[in-house]
């Protein structure tokens, strides 16, 4: 059985690709494995690739999903883009580490959600 934070961390994934291709973006790849970690989109905005971390809450009580990318968690997510870069043929002008903060909240018996596009996170 997938645990609750699985589902969510999947929904909010999704919900980040539809903001994405919303905007214009085109996804290259979604979940990218590595032995570093894992790279939740991938996507490109006319000549830009864009490594993107996607983070959804439902509560602000383990802080917000900025907060939760650590120093750490930035040197894993730039080793698994070096190592997509390096096994495409695809050559890109600018590189763009980004994050989408998905926050669902509860209003009476419905859900809402908002969805936040911070670009470069690594600067």
């Amino acid at each position: 059985m997938r645990k609750r934070a699985d589902i969510v961390g999947r929904w909010g994934e999704e919900k980040a690709t539809l903001y994405l291709m919303e905007q214009g973006y085109q996804i290259l790849c979604q979940n990218y494995w590595t032995k570093h970690g894992e790279i939740d989109i991938i996507a490109q905005h006319g000549n830009t690739i864009i490594f993107v971390e996607v983070k959804t809450r439902r509560s602000l009580a383990y802080g917000s999903g900025i907060e939760a990318i650590t120093r750490k968690k930035l040197q894993r997510i730039r080793k698994a883009a070096t190592h997509y870069l390096t096994s495409s043929a695809t050559f890109y002008n600018d590189i763009r580490l980004d994050m989408i903060d998905i926050f669902i909240s509860k209003e009476g018996t419905r859900s809402t959600y908002r969805v936040k596009h911070i670009q470069h996170i690594d600067s």
